[in-house]
């Protein structure tokens, strides 16, 4: 097995994620941390009637990264810390078969769609994520598609605040 069947679950770690995980991995050793992912990435733990980790979720996703990242990154840079019988491929295969029973375990028990009918209709099963959602409306001139300057924008956001009144009560001594 290759870890390039991950490829749709691994999105880029930023310097927080990359300082977490190196920590970890020398404060604890690899094989503590890999194996401590390992749990963290099954699906098939429930509390409460809560899953714990889903495929589909970010998550998932982040965790399978961290584990991809401690496994490129530290063990080959830091091998004197690390005992000689520790087998790079046996922490790989162990990922991809965790992984393998997770989508078993999904089809049997299907994930859960937090997100409602529309989240679940924009799933984009290629790249295994949802688009991305636009923030605010974009302030442009009606009929034009030109932008606002500064001025029209301040001046549409004062029309908002017209009617607007505050009472302030000055508390008695």
């Amino acid at each position: 097995m290759d870890i390039g069947e991950l490829n749709n679950y691994i999105v880029p770690l930023d310097d927080f994620d990359e300082r977490m995980v190196t920590n970890k991995v020398v404060g604890e050793g690899i094989e503590k941390y890999l194996s401590q992912q390992l749990v963290y990435l099954d699906c098939s733990r429930v509390s409460n009637n809560l899953r714990m980790m889903q495929t589909l979720g970010y998550p998932y996703r982040l965790e399978i990264s961290r584990y991809i990242y401690a496994l490129e990154d530290h063990v080959d840079f830091l091998t004197t810390d690390y005992p000689d019988d520790f087998d790079k491929q046996s922490w790989i295969d162990k990922l991809i078969e965790l992984h393998n029973k997770n989508l078993k375990y999904e089809e049997e028990n299907p994930p859960v769609w937090y997100g409602g009918k529309k989240a679940k209709d924009n799933w984009d099963k290629k790249n295994g994520k949802l688009p991305r959602k636009r923030k605010y409306k974009e302030q442009t001139i009606p009929n034009t598609g030109k932008e606002l300057t500064a001025s029209q924008k301040l001046k549409h956001l004062s029309a908002t605040f017209t009617g607007l009144k505050f009472n302030i009560k000055v508390p008695k001594k």
